[in-house]
């Protein structure tokens, strides 16, 4: 049987820190599309 704890880990699949660039990535998308909010009307 599966620990129900694993699921409560949100980097449950990371096996390593991310590199720099992976870094950079996240944040250029995080600009990009993090801050708006769209609805449709």
């Amino acid at each position: 049987m599966m620990s129900t704890d694993r699921y409560l880990d949100p980097h449950q699949a990371r096996e390593r820190a991310p590199t720099t660039f992976e870094d950079l990535l996240g944040d250029a998308i995080e600009r990009a599309f993090g801050g708006r909010h769209v609805h449709a009307a």
